[in-house]
């Protein structure tokens, strides 16, 4: 049998087949698409005038990927370039136009919002609203504290004012050691005698024994009697020792090793003498500060109320005062005496007369003291407690008018009746949160 070669216009394979009236297509097996080779197209007048309806079906997969991917890309920047300029042309201009020169700028607008009622000119905008209060906060602003012409001191107050303070003081005047009797200063030259295996002179010792009781147990004397100064300067002088000999070589050698520990005890004596001497004119002042806090104490006792605040400003002023006493406190100098005292002996008496800054007494719970009586003193003054009263009724009024500023202000000049200020604090909680909220909402719109 004879074959005849088709050619099928959907998928455009060519292929031989016997000669069928219908046949299908061994490609896309569509049988309405095959025709013979060397018949014309039977759409063909249709191709000629529509192009578009010539092309087969399926024509955009024919379409190369890259080639979709660069006009999409090309779509989009093209439309972000449109959508910049439609927004960014009229900002542009309003920010241009100070810099014209006095040429007219043109602004493009946005059209005004439609709303679904009638369009006023010159409307005011819509007003916050108003800042809620809850039945607590309500409670607070509407409470009234009644204060009576007489007050009476509350429990708390009382205890405030009974309260005492002891100043403790630092004052030590005790000696670092046990002083020396005679017998003990006699027994420890002989046994530095027999160490040393040196025997010193009887003549050169009755001269140490008796400068030891002349100077020695006389600056013990002066101790025990108060006397600090006195003690002080004769134990000093006590270590002035006649020169062994006549010959300082030897008395460094021999008498000052022999006498080492006794007189590095009396050095610390000295020193702790002049220790209690820079103490003294500060251990004074808190002496008189804890008598006049004393004092006060009579007087809030009894009742007399601005007597009382009067002794408060004195004590708090003399209180001042001692904390910076103590860095220009200076010990006392040593008397001319001293100069019989070996060079060596003279220059450690000069470097512990450098005593360091006393300590003054702890006076932090006194000033609190201080400060808890004054506040309750003040607030039982007639004057006082009817200036606390007028603020506090002008600000009940202001707040009956919801004028929340005006209100702060008044409730900010009570100060001195407890009660009044407890509620007046809890008050201004309540009307700052409002103030707050309020002034937020201004801002949201």
């Amino acid at each position: 049998m004879k074959l005849v070669q088709y050619a099928c216009s959907h998928c455009g394979k060519v292929f031989e087949a016997e000669d069928k009236e219908i046949l299908e297509c061994p490609g896309c097996f569509w049988s309405t698409t095959v025709r013979r080779v060397e018949d014309p197209p039977p759409q063909e007048a249709v191709t000629r005038r529509d192009p578009v309806a010539a092309k087969p079906a399926g024509w955009l997969e024919n379409i190369r990927p890259e080639i979709l991917q660069k006009s999409l890309f090309a779509v989009l920047i093209f439309s972000a370039v449109v959508f910049v300029l439609v927004l960014g042309i009229p900002p542009l201009l309003r920010w241009g136009k100070p810099l014209l020169s006095g040429k007219q700028a043109f602004v493009f607008k946005a059209p005004p919002k439609e709303t679904g009622g009638p369009s006023r000119k010159g409307a005011a905008p819509a007003a916050p609203a108003p800042a809620v209060l809850s039945d607590a906060e309500r409670a607070i602003l509407d409470r009234q504290v009644d204060l009576a012409a007489d007050q009476e001191l509350t429990p708390q107050e009382r205890e405030i004012l009974d309260r005492q303070i002891e100043l403790r003081t630092g004052v030590v005047e005790k000696l670092p050691s046990q002083p020396w009797s005679l017998e003990n200063f006699k027994q420890m030259i002989s046994e530095q005698e027999r160490f040393y295996s040196v025997s010193l002179p009887g003549s050169y010792k009755r001269t140490l024994e008796k400068m030891f009781k002349e100077k020695y147990l006389a600056a013990q004397e002066a101790f025990k009697a108060g006397d600090l100064l006195k003690a002080r300067d004769l134990w000093a002088e006590s270590l002035a020792f006649p020169i062994f000999a006549n010959d300082p070589r030897k008395h460094r050698g021999i008498v000052l090793t022999m006498l080492r520990a006794f007189i590095n005890d009396t050095l610390s004596k000295i020193g702790a003498m002049n220790t209690s001497l820079a103490e003294q004119g500060v251990r004074q002042k808190e002496e008189d500060l804890s008598r006049d806090y004393v004092r006060l104490s009579e007087t809030i006792r009894g009742g007399l109320w601005r007597e009382a605040l009067d002794q408060i400003g004195r004590v708090e002023k003399d209180a001042e005062g001692l904390e910076g006493t103590s860095a220009s406190v200076q010990v006392p100098p040593y008397p001319a005496s001293i100069g019989g005292v070996d060079a060596d002996i003279q220059r450690v008496l000069m470097d512990i007369l450098k005593s360091p800054a006393p300590a003054v007494a702890n006076l932090n719970p006194l000033n609190e003291s201080l400060r808890e009586k004054k506040k309750v003193i003040e607030g039982l003054l007639p004057e006082n407690r009817e200036a606390d009263r007028r603020a506090y009724q002008e600000a009940s009024d202001l707040i009956a008018k919801k004028d929340w500023e005006g209100a702060l202000r008044s409730l900010g000049e009570i100060r001195y009746v407890p009660q009044l200020a407890e509620d007046a604090g809890e008050k201004t909680q309540v009307l700052r949160r409002l103030l707050t909220k309020g002034a937020a909402q201004e801002a949201g719109t």
